[in-house]
């Protein structure tokens, strides 16, 4: 065998088909011949993934450059899907630029003609092709693999990231305000945004799924698509209400791990955390190399899912009848478009900004993780952090609700709805439940124990009453799969109204409930 190093730069198109990519498959003896003098094993493999070195070997195990053919049968030089994951982002646009030379004209075969001969056959409009999963996720990642060749690079970036040894990167993300190469903790405060790409998602509501369920879709309220997959809907299983996740920029000195390094790690050292208030607002913290765990992203079947805790998973699955239509929010973020999230330094924390106090990190209990994905997938690692629901933190009922008179529901589809009846608030108040979904079942056993009330339903409503299940509306009130009565919290969680007092609740049907949170 007979192995040599290069640089991009000095790599011939003829050489392209010995270009190794399997990094992660290589042993020091067997390269050691060729590895520059005094370099570690792993300071070498660092610079191939970076672009900073080029291994030719006689055949590959896995090519890094393939030849393929475009629709019109012309060949070109690509980089290999299967080799994409061992590169990070710099090395990858450098190898694109170096075949997009030879592909367009520079001692390459390929000249980017086109058939020009009239096509004169009478047009016919086909039925659209249903994709496969790994079509749609080979679709996803070319095209985030295109915005990545739209990103700009500084001369003086490309000069110094090929001129010079690189860093060994040993954080996820840290501040961009710090000495270049450095990995020290942020002192200063600074917006999210100039870090990186975020998203923050949220519990949704879909047909036939109830807002309150522990089996609840996700829907993104805010930044970028970070953790979608095509035509899958995000589901989250478990107590979890919220959901923020970060990706941080690429920075030219190579102090942040690529998704090769993380793969191999159990946990990931980071210098930026994040972590919502009260209210649920979004706002992070500079830290000093916080060890964070990894979960790996596993495709099962159609879905792809992730464990967060034993109790909280996270699932992509199939769009179907479930999730059809436009989501309705049950616990959006609070105005999550219209203030920046900050990243505050030590100094800040236990203070107030910007009307939100900043909860000192060692009171915060940070739920965090960073999730890695299938190569097929094309997304990079992912810190995500989540937010317990309201709704599943114990409580003690409280509260009074109000005398009935009359047909007790029959006001559930107007205004705010109906309150609780006095003699229900009796029998719950000074009870403690561990979950929202206990009190709901107590609450309609308590009404099914009222003989004025429950007269008021249908035999088979007073069945489903009896068992602790919420009673069906009329067909008018229901929307999709929603066709039961809800209780909603005049005062919503979200902005700190009490999950158990009954006086802040009111009964609805489903369209008026839905009606309710749009406004």
């Amino acid at each position: 065998m007979n192995d040599q190093i290069t640089q991009i730069y000095h790599l011939m198109s003829y050489e392209f088909a010995q270009v190794e990519g399997d990094f992660s498959s290589l042993r020091e003896s067997a390269i050691k011949s060729v590895m520059p003098a005094g370099m570690r094993f792993a300071d070498f493999l660092e610079q191939l993934r970076s672009g900073h070195q080029v291994l030719l070997t006689d055949v590959p195990s896995i090519p890094l450059l393939i030849r393929d053919k475009d629709e019109w049968g012309n060949s070109y030089w690509r980089v290999n899907p299967d080799a994409e994951p061992q590169l990070d982002g710099l090395a990858y646009k450098a190898y694109t630029t170096r075949v997009a030379l030879v592909n367009h004209g520079i001692g390459s075969s390929y000249s980017g003609s086109v058939n020009a001969s009239v096509y004169t056959e009478p047009y016919v409009e086909r039925e659209p092709v249903k994709l496969t999963l790994e079509e749609r996720l080979v679709r996803q990642r070319q095209e985030r693999l295109r915005a990545l060749d739209t990103i700009p690079l500084s001369s003086s970036a490309w000069q110094n990231a090929f001129n010079q040894p690189p860093a060994k990167p040993t954080r996820f993300a840290k501040s961009a305000l710090v000495p270049r190469g450095s990995c020290d903790i942020g002192t200063q405060r600074e917006s999210l945004s100039a870090l990186g790409d975020y998203a923050a998602y949220t519990i949704a509501v879909g047909q036939g799924i109830s807002a309150a369920s522990e089996n609840a879709f996700l829907t993104r309220v805010g930044g970028a698509a970070l953790a979608e997959l095509p035509e899958l809907a995000m589901k989250i299983v478990g107590r979890a209400g919220m959901l923020a996740a970060f990706v941080p920029n690429k920075l030219a000195d190579s102090t942040l791990y690529s998704a090769a390094d993380i793969r191999g790690k159990d946990r990931v050292e980071t210098n930026i955390r994040l972590g919502f208030n009260t209210a649920g607002r979004i706002y992070g913290y500079h830290v000093n190399g916080a060890m964070i765990p990894k979960r790996e992203v596993k495709r099962v079947g159609e879905q792809f899912v992730v464990a967060l805790e034993p109790d909280i998973t996270i699932e992509w699955v199939p769009i179907s009848g479930d999730f059809g239509g436009k989501p309705i929010l049950v616990n959006p973020i609070p105005e999550m478009e219209k203030f920046d999230i900050w990243i505050h330094p030590q100094a800040e924390q236990g203070q107030e900004f910007d009307n939100t106090y900043i909860t000192p990190i060692a009171d915060a209990d940070l739920q965090d993780y960073i999730l890695t994905f299938p190569a097929e997938t094309g997304l990079p690692p992912l810190y995500v952090v989540y937010k317990e629901s309201a709704r599943n933190e114990s409580g003690v009922v409280t509260g009074n609700g109000e005398d009935i008179t009359g047909l007790w529901l029959e006001a559930a589809g107007k205004e705010l709805g109906v309150p609780v009846p006095s003699q229900i608030a009796d029998q719950l108040r000074g009870r403690e439940f561990s979950s929202f979904d206990g009190f709901r079942k107590a609450f309609w056993k308590a009404v099914s124990e009222d003989t004025k009330l429950i007269s008021q339903f249908s035999r088979a409503n007073q069945r489903i009453i009896k068992r602790g299940g919420s009673p069906f509306v009329i067909p008018e009130e229901t929307v999709g799969g929603r066709d039961r009565f809800e209780i909603h919290h005049v005062e919503e969680i979200q902005h700190g109204g009490a999950v158990y007092d009954v006086d802040n609740m009111r009964v609805n049907t489903p369209k008026n409930h839905i009606r309710i949170h749009k406004e």
